[in-house]
């Protein structure tokens, strides 16, 4: 199982793309928060030797951001994430 470096660099340009997808999703968090979460997603893919398209980039990162928000105190007890 491999992947060509045509197609890392094909998801790495499109993470840009990805994040402000997914900031606009999540507004409520931190822009640096969403990209770290799309970056880790891209480097999880890789180290697991999965083929690396922006879809599943995106899915993974949406799957965690999801999650992040979810496990978030109530309103009025933290505020805005500091992550």
């Amino acid at each position: 199982m491999g992947f060509a470096a045509a197609d890392i660099t094909e998801v790495s340009d499109a993470r840009p793309a990805i994040a402000g997808r997914l900031t606009e999703e999540f507004p409520v968090l931190p822009t640096a928060t969403v990209r770290r979460y799309v970056d880790d997603a891209w480097v999880c893919a890789r180290q697991l030797g999965l083929e690396i398209t922006p879809w599943l980039v995106e899915r993974v990162a949406r799957e965690h951001l999801t999650h992040l928000v979810r496990s978030a105190p109530p309103s009025g007890r933290g505020g805005r994430y500091v992550l």
